[in-house]
């Protein structure tokens, strides 16, 4: 990799958004966000199953009631065995009767038996056979994709700071030179092709040195013999990054202020 960078000290930088789309585009991996939006989906599915508002108003503050079962029915799955049984009942409230249906895993009640039914005092249109669920047992399944949903978000949560914290280096960062120290071969393979840790080493403005490190395929990605351009926060050192990582454009940004220094 040849150099085009002199060490210059340089005064703050401002990217613009294509720019700063840019960065973020090289940095986020699109599988997992190909995963997020699939999960997403999948959960907006079962989400339809769910009654929200049984578990927004019969956790607190619900008085009972009286109700008769007027039916049941088996729900199957695949494999014909039985995963709930529905019970539609006649809530007997105080307004009027009113019919609704709540599920159990296990077979509970006979038809016409009296059931307790818990209403909510703020809606009691809202209402369910006490102990039982409006929402079949699939709620189980759906909390499992709630938290591979919250997974996959705090991995895009993590490129988005990636992104900024890269942004930043970028606009505030001074620019020096990295040389190669070592390397070694992780335990880690894409692909069936081992991945090294470089290590480079570099010194910023009071002539303190640094360690850069950075995993890549081929361990002849990298030269002793070569300069690599490295940017890093002057009140931060630690916190820097090789320009061949950032796009093209935004190197050529560098490219331009090397230009007009000379």
């Amino acid at each position: 990799m040849k150099t085009y960078f002199s060490i210059m000290n340089l005064t703050q930088r401002e990217l613009s958004r294509s720019l700063k789309f840019d960065i973020f585009l090289k940095k986020i991996i699109w599988i997992p966000l190909l995963v997020f939006c699939v999960l997403m989906g999948i959960t907006f599915i079962i989400s339809t199953q769910i009654n929200w508002q049984e578990f927004r108003h019969l956790r607190s503050e619900v008085a009972i009631g009286k109700g008769t079962i007027d039916n049941i029915y088996k729900i199957y799955d695949d494999e014909d065995e039985v995963t709930d049984y529905e019970y539609v009942y006649t809530f007997h409230s105080p307004w009027g009767d009113k019919q609704w249906s709540s599920f159990s895993k296990k077979a509970k009640y006979q038809l016409q038996e009296e059931v307790e039914i818990e209403y909510s005092l703020e809606n009691p249109d809202i209402h369910r056979i006490k102990g039982l669920s409006n929402t079949q047992s699939n709620t189980p399944g759906f909390v499992f994709f709630c938290i591979l949903l919250t997974l996959c978000f705090l991995g895009i949560v993590y490129y988005v700071y990636a992104s900024i914290r890269t942004i930043k280096i970028v606009e505030q960062g001074q620019l020096t030179i990295a040389h190669l120290v070592k390397f070694y071969e992780t335990s880690i393979t894409v692909n069936d092709e081992p991945v090294y840790q470089f290590e480079f080493s570099f010194q910023d403005e009071h002539h303190k040195k640094h360690i850069y490190y950075l995993r890549q395929r081929g361990e002849n990605s990298y030269s002793r013999e070569l300069e690599y351009p490295i940017c890093y926060l002057p009140e931060s050192p630690n916190r820097a990054i090789m320009l061949h990582q950032l796009p093209e454009s935004v190197v050529n940004v560098f490219q331009q202020e090397e230009i007009s220094s000379n």
